[in-house]
Formats: structure tokens, sequence, C-alpha cells
């Protein structure tokens, strides 16, 4: 199950902070949103399930209605790193007022960056002070095989 993987890879994720010095007080946690769709597919979040671990380890709030899905886009699995670009454009939105925020931007895994990219620059435009992007893990994007 998720939950007993999610709380083991939260934990990981909070140790190796805490080992390289990052202090997020004062930040406030949000998540990579999943599409209406994708949720109801998958029955949970990944992202959102570690932002709120690791706000709740680092006694900080998490806001998981910061970010959200505009329009379903496809799959990103097999994209290329520029149409995974072109894929995430205008697919997010961004509620309320970030002014003079620090936001500590919680993903599952990063492939190109493309969505994560977009998630920052949509935090910026709502007035976030700082983005700090935390990840679990880095893949390397596949290529296309014809």
């Amino acid at each position: 199950h998720f939950d007993f993987l999610g709380d083991f890879f939260a934990r990981l994720m909070y140790q190796h902070l805490k080992t390289i010095g990052m202090n997020l007080s004062g930040y406030l946690v949000t998540a990579v949103p999943l599409y209406p769709s994708q949720l109801k597919m998958r029955g949970y979040n990944q992202a959102a399930f570690l932002g709120k671990k690791i706000a709740n380890y680092f006694q900080i709030p998490f806001r998981g209605d910061i970010i959200y899905g505009k329009k379903n886009k496809q799959s990103q699995t097999n994209l290329t790193k520029e149409q995974r670009e072109i894929n995430v454009h205008g697919a997010f939105g961004v509620e309320g007022n970030l002014t003079s925020k620090k936001v500590a931007l919680i993903d599952d895994i990063v492939t190109t960056g493309s969505t994560i990219k977009e998630c920052a620059a949509l935090l910026k435009q709502r007035g976030a002070e700082k983005i700090l992007v935390i990840t679990l893990s880095k893949a390397q994007p596949q290529e296309h095989i014809q």
C-alpha cells in the first residue's frame, strides 16, 4: 500500500533535508496537483501525501489548494522534453495571494522539470518571494523509441 511506502519515503526525504541543514521554518508547503481524472483513477495524490508528511515533520503549514489542474494534459511518460513543456503550458492555475511567502513545492519525481517550472512560474506570478523545490527522485527522460 502507498501509505506504508509514502510514510517511508516522506521520512527519508525529511531525514535528508535535516542532514543537509535545510530549515523550512517560515515556509508553507504545497504539491504539484493531479487532475480530477487522475485523482479518481489513482485514488490519491502521491506528491500531496509526501508534502503533508514533510510539512508535519517540520511543523509548518501544508496548503493543497494553491495549485490546481486547469486542463487535463496528456500523460508525459512518452513525451520528449520539448513536448512536455508544450503539454504543461497553461495546464495549471494558482489561487490566492502569495506575496512575500516562501513556498516549498513538492513533487514525487522530476524528469525534465517542465511541470515544476510551470508551477514555480505561477507561484512567482502570485507573489511568492522564494520557491524551494523538493522531489523524491530525478528520473532520466526516455527518448522516443520509433
